[in-house]
């Protein structure tokens, strides 16, 4: 293998009289185990070239010459921009073969790897995953030519391609390279061809040759590039080694055994996108015939990534757009058209980051003013709570009327006052049913509703006096209304109620009504005014009243708390959706 780099080093001179009649040597731009590659000036055409001459303790040696030759006509029937072309060949019989070629600049693909480890921050800058990618696909585009033309390469890896400072991309060093049709090897000669894989012998670069490679097979197709491609691509993003063998042998080891991609994209210390993890796992299975066919599939591959990288890239820019505006709205306090901004933005690019937490915060916190629909929702919502609470006093005062022929039976004191009490329970008990089916919606609904109720109750008060089952029943009236108003209106809900009971007593007092309940040293005594108190009947309403008393108020609570807890537990989990699909930002 050769390196090539881009600098000129002082070198051996070659002093073949027929090349120094038109090549002046200048340096060695990179040397191998069995050739060197010289800077010359072409003198004659007024150009410098690369000129790769056999060394000379190889010179005798069968076997590197044939592959000297092979590389240099091999090398030179590929014409394609990404191959090295080849200018002039040495006749064969020279006591040091050798060929020119274009003299190419830059930086291989190694080094490169090399900087972006080392985190260089010039190479990091030159040589973005974009970049890096699109040079891969030409890398690609390159080897499916010479598979076109039934060439093999045999030894790729990131120290033989070479990136030049204009987007030129070069496959470098064809030496191990062989023609895969056995005609075609027969038509030109090579059937003697020492240099060709004998079985059990492994040619090529430990950690990038398959595992057939590794294992011998004399018969590698091109399948085996398409592997090296695949451990270079893996290599480019990771920046890591695919094979993390530190030996020779080890890596040979590790190569025939089968290296899971899986195994190695977990370790690897940079994100490698997903979609590019299956193009790798796909181009570097063990099996050749489970392998991504062809280098130009796997360029397809990684092209369509790239297409889509790209349009990543416009949505971005559409979206930071949107963010902007989405400020601005903000600035001007239009939450509304601040959170579709966000929305558009997050579906543009759903992992942005700015935008997706500048929506969960418009939609998880509350906004300073609520927004006029907001509000019209909550008077809806407010309407059908009244509603429900009309709901339940309906039933409560169905339940009371129930009581109405125990009241005949015990028979009325004051016939009048007494007919007068039971038409307005009866009134008051319809008027909650019409706003419970939804006949008097709004604020007139809940004020004929709660006043119903208030008024049934003040009536009451005359059966059992003010101070007597009464009062419970206003307590209960008033949770189930309170339990749904707002501060001011809770405010004039107490105050009514305090009315409804207060208003009777202080009648009593005047003398407008006659008394229901006297205090005297021998204790309390209540007075009916309206009906008669037979003992036995009396006792049971009392017992009944106070179980009621009691029971309802528990209901009512739990109804309550049963609404609240379902509005919270939905909060909740819509908060939980939100914040799973709109991650925040919690630097």
């Amino acid at each position: 293998m050769i390196v090539m780099g881009g600098d000129d080093r002082d070198g051996v001179v070659f002093d073949d009289p027929t090349f120094l009649a038109r090549y002046a040597p200048s340096g060695t731009l990179g040397a191998g185990s069995s050739a060197e590659v010289q800077l010359c000036r072409d003198e004659r055409i007024g150009r410098d070239v690369a000129v790769k001459v056999l060394r000379a303790d190889q010179s005798e040696d069968r076997d590197a010459r044939t592959r000297f030759l092979r590389e240099a006509r091999l090398q030179g029937r590929l014409e394609h921009p990404g191959v090295v072309p080849v200018y002039e060949l040495a006749d064969a019989e020279r006591a040091r073969p050798w060929f020119t070629m274009k003299r190419v600049r830059g930086i291989t693909l190694e080094g490169v790897i090399a900087g972006l480890v080392a985190r260089d921050p010039d190479t990091c800058a030159r040589f973005t995953r974009a970049r890096l990618l699109a040079a891969f696909v030409q890398c690609c585009r390159t080897i499916d030519f010479a598979h076109a033309q039934n060439v093999v390469h045999r030894d790729l890896s990131p120290r033989n391609v070479m990136l030049g400072e204009f987007g030129e991309v070069h496959v470098l060093d064809w030496g191990l390279a062989r023609l895969s049709d056995p005609g075609e090897r027969t038509r030109a000669n090579e059937e003697d061809d020492l240099s060709e894989t004998r079985p059990g012998q492994a040619l090529g670069t430990p950690g990038y040759m398959s595992p057939e490679q590794a294992l011998g097979d004399p018969d590698v197709g091109p399948e085996a590039d398409v592997y090296a491609l695949g451990v270079m691509l893996f290599e480019m993003l990771a920046t890591r080694p695919f094979n993390p063998g530190s030996t020779t042998r080890e890596r040979l080891d590790l190569t025939i055994r089968g290296i899971e991609p899986s195994v190695a994209l977990a370790g690897a210390e940079h994100d490698v996108p997903p979609e590019l993890a299956r193009v790798i796992a796909a181009a570097t299975r063990a099996h050749p015939g489970e392998r991504t066919r062809t280098a130009r599939a796997l360029a397809d591959a990684v092209e369509r990534f790239l297409d889509g990288d790209r349009d990543l890239a416009e949505r971005t820019r559409m979206a930071d757009a949107l963010v902007i505006e989405a400020k601005a709205a903000l600035a001007r306090d239009d939450g509304a058209a601040a959170t579709s901004l966000l929305a558009r933005a997050v579906a543009l690019v759903p992992k942005h980051v700015e935008a997706s937490t500048l929506l969960s915060r418009l939609l998880l916190e509350p906004p300073r003013e609520v927004p006029p629909e907001v509000h019209e929702r909550m008077l809806r919502w407010a309407e059908g709570a009244w509603r429900a609470a009309a709901r339940t006093a309906t039933l409560r005062y169905l339940f009371w009327c129930s009581f109405i022929p125990v009241w005949i039976v015990m028979g009325f004191r004051d016939p009048p006052a007494a007919i007068f009490a039971i038409t307005t329970l009866i009134v008051m008990t319809g008027a909650m049913g019409l706003v419970a089916a939804g006949a008097m919606r709004g604020m007139l609904g809940a004020v004929v509703s709660f006043l119903a109720g208030t008024i049934s109750i003040a009536v009451f008060t005359q059966v059992f006096s003010p101070v007597l089952v009464a009062p419970t029943l206003m307590a209960t009236h008033l949770i189930v209304y309170c339990a749904y108003a707002a501060p001011i209106q809770r405010a004039m809900l107490i105050a009514v109620a305090l009315a409804g009971m207060g208003i009777p007593i202080v009648l009593e007092e005047l003398g407008v009504l006659a008394p229901t309940f006297v205090v005297d040293a021998e204790g309390i005594h209540v007075l009916p005014r309206l009906v008669n108190f037979e003992p036995r009947l009396t006792w049971w309403l009392l017992v009944m009243g106070a179980t009621i008393a009691v029971g309802v108020p528990g209901v009512i609570a739990g109804r309550v708390r049963d609404a609240l807890v379902g509005s919270q537990r939905k909060l909740l989990l819509h908060t939980w959706h939100l914040e799973a699909l709109l991650p925040r930002d919690e630097r």
